[in-house]
């Protein structure tokens, strides 16, 4: 109760000039706040969204590059082992 007493004591001692320019601050503030809070939201989402298409991308291009690879070496030995019973007949 006595706390809140000095609170009123203090708030009724500051001028009616700088009482509007806390309030216009902390209108201000609380605005700035709330905008920063979805900026920062809908930045975070677009980026895990274009994370997730990199990723899924790069996984493809991969997971394709390996399979020519494999493709290409089963092709290679296929070759060389069709030669080898070639020469051997």
């Amino acid at each position: 109760m006595r706390y809140a007493q000095k609170i009123r004591s203090k708030l009724s001692s500051i001028r009616l000039q700088s009482k509007i320019f806390f309030a216009y601050s902390f209108v201000f503030l609380l605005m700035f706040a709330i905008i920063f809070g979805i900026a920062r939201i809908l930045i975070d989402r677009t980026f895990n969204e274009q994370l997730n298409k990199d990723v899924l991308e790069l996984r493809t291009n991969i997971s394709n590059m390996y399979s020519n690879w494999v493709n290409t070496i089963h092709n290679d030995v296929k070759a060389r082992g069709e030669t080898v019973v070639f020469v051997m007949q």
